[in-house]
């Protein structure tokens, strides 16, 4: 059920392992999810007086070490969390020092939050953002009848309008280098001359989709994001000369290795530095 037209996104990559994760089911169930469902997500708040109620289920998704993102392929809409290191939320074999036995659940602060609004009739996307690094909480929780489901929820109380696609021209280059059996894949560039490279951090813990969809993580809170309708968004991870920025990407490629090289890049700024607008989103999404 919707009062609105906003929506969430998140690109989707492979997700793994849920299903042959052991829980105990009295302790998953006091945990208390705020939302639930395999493919479901909530927000609640308001921007700019208007009151905003999205109940919904996202087509595809991922859960990973690095970020969690949503999206409806139908309209666009669309959620972005970035983990500041990476969230606490997989098993152990995927992510590393998480709490508890079995590593599910946890609160981490995020290093980019982002909400993308879906457009009204005739106007561009619109990315919404709080730069204050709200945390993110990770509810684990086993509903009867169904497979494990793992809700991540955050509140983003301080808001900006980052705005639309394309942003200002940049001299930059982005290129995602292919990784081996030995070797991870990862984040490299060159922004005004300077160059930068960045773990990859996409150890997928829950989501939905078809694999063809690309969203890939990176330390340090970075992300590239291809979309379905052919466009794709970059985060720059901390390791960069341009720490937290996005930027618009208005072509790829893809070389006889895999690596995928990113052009034509327009920069849309950091969330901190976007005009500020009145209002909060609580926003809230479960996956298996």
């Amino acid at each position: 059920m919707r009062s609105t037209s906003l929506l969430l996104f998140l690109s989707t990559a492979t997700a793994s392992g849920c299903a042959n994760v052991i829980v105990d089911e009295e302790s998953v169930h006091d945990a208390g999810p705020p939302c639930s469902g395999p493919h479901s997500f909530v927000v609640d708040g308001s921007i700019e007086g208007a009151a905003t109620h999205v109940e919904e289920s996202f087509e595809v998704g991922l859960f990973s070490s690095g970020g969690v993102g949503l999206m409806s392929s139908g309209t666009g809409q669309a959620l972005l969390l970035t983990a500041r290191s990476q969230f606490p939320c997989g098993a152990k074999a995927w992510v590393p020092n998480c709490p508890g036995a079995l590593g599910w659940g946890g609160t981490s602060p995020s290093a980019v939050a982002m909400v993308q609004l879906a457009p009204e009739s005739g106007t561009p996307v619109t990315w919404v953002c709080d730069p204050s690094g709200p945390e993110v909480t990770f509810t684990p929780a086993l509903p009867a009848g169904h497979p494990f489901e793992i809700a991540a929820s955050s509140t983003l109380a301080s808001l900006h309008a980052l705005g639309t696609c394309p942003g200002m021209p940049v001299d930059a280059k982005l290129s995602i280098v292919a990784g081996s059996t030995l070797v991870d894949p990862m984040l490299t560039g060159t922004i005004d001359g300077q160059s930068f490279q960045s773990k990859w951090n996409t150890r997928g813990f829950g989501g939905a989709g078809p694999k063809g969809w690309l969203t890939e993580f990176f330390e340090g809170g970075g992300a590239v994001l291809l979309l379905d309708d052919g466009t794709a968004l970059a985060v720059l991870p901390e390791a960069s000369p341009d720490p937290g920025a996005v930027y618009c990407i208005g072509n790829s490629s893809t070389l006889a290795d895999g690596s995928i090289v990113y052009e034509d890049l327009s920069r849309l700024g950091r969330c901190s530095d976007a005009p500020t607008i009145a209002g909060s989103l609580s926003v809230c999404a479960s996956g298996n």
